[in-house]
């Protein structure tokens, strides 16, 4: 069984291997097939087993089912066997642009019931591998994505940080002056550190210096920046009460016209 604890944030700083942007994480090759199955399943309420539940059931109707000219089991034979069996109303039942009769999503993976039971008929295991390899993965995404948002909200530093960083951003500073820049390195996991480094550098961009800030000065920083939305929000409160006021004289020009 692969056991998984979201405060123990282990996929977070877990090695990724493998080529490409969404590469593998380390323990994907140690985990086996069916261990991966339960893990999928357990974490999304046993729709896996009830998808393969389907497909099994899907196959032994077939003999019964009405068929076509080349003995096929006919579109309305299928459409009618979903409604009756699909208890639980997790395949899709209409064909538009995005989906089509009897689609099956999971864990951003897209599974037709009439056409996996081909594949899974045709290539049994391998095929079965492929999708549960896939499901595991995108599942484990899933988890490190929870993991961080558990780490988010248990670090307040990081949340001072990420709000500091857009509020920063937010008001382009960086755009009034040459010759400087503030990098604000916000720690993604536990083993990251954060950071706040302020780059200076002489008019001919030959002399670099780079200082690290301390929280108390980034303290100083963020209550300027504060200043500064509140500026902009009295200007923005201005600027309105302004429009209103020309659309006020114009209007009693417009009725001394008569």
């Amino acid at each position: 069984m692969f056991n998984w604890n979201v405060e123990d944030m282990k996929l977070l700083t877990m090695a990724r291997v493998g080529e490409g942007y969404d590469k593998a994480f380390s323990c994907e090759s140690e985990v086996s097939i069916e261990d991966k199955f339960e893990f999928v399943d357990r974490m999304q309420d046993g729709k896996l087993t009830y998808f393969y539940d389907m497909v099994k059931n899907f196959g032994e109707a077939i003999p019964s089912m009405k068929k076509d000219g080349n003995g096929k089991p006919t579109d309305y034979a299928k459409k009618a066997w979903v409604r009756k069996n699909d208890s639980k109303e997790l395949f899709c039942r209409t064909t538009d642009s995005y989906n089509n009769y009897g689609d099956f999503n999971l864990l951003g993976c897209k599974l037709n019931l009439f056409t996996y039971h081909i594949s899974f008929e045709r290539t049994r295991k391998t095929f079965k591998e492929i999708v549960i390899n896939k499901l595991f993965h995108n599942q484990l995404k899933k988890c490190k994505d929870m993991e961080y948002d558990h780490f988010y909200d248990q670090n307040e530093t990081v949340q001072f940080l990420d709000e500091f960083k857009c509020k920063y951003s937010d008001h382009n500073i960086w755009l009034l002056e040459d010759h400087f820049d503030l990098e604000v390195k916000v720690a993604q996991n536990p083993s990251q550190k954060n950071k706040v480094v302020v780059t200076t550098c002489s008019a001919g961009y030959t002399d670099y210096k780079d200082k690290e800030l301390s929280i108390e000065e980034i303290q100083q920083i963020d209550a300027e920046l504060t200043k500064l939305d509140d500026l902009r929000a009295k200007i923005e409160k201005a600027e309105q009460a302004y429009e209103e006021a020309k659309l006020s004289v114009a209007e009693k020009i417009k009725s001394m016209a008569g």
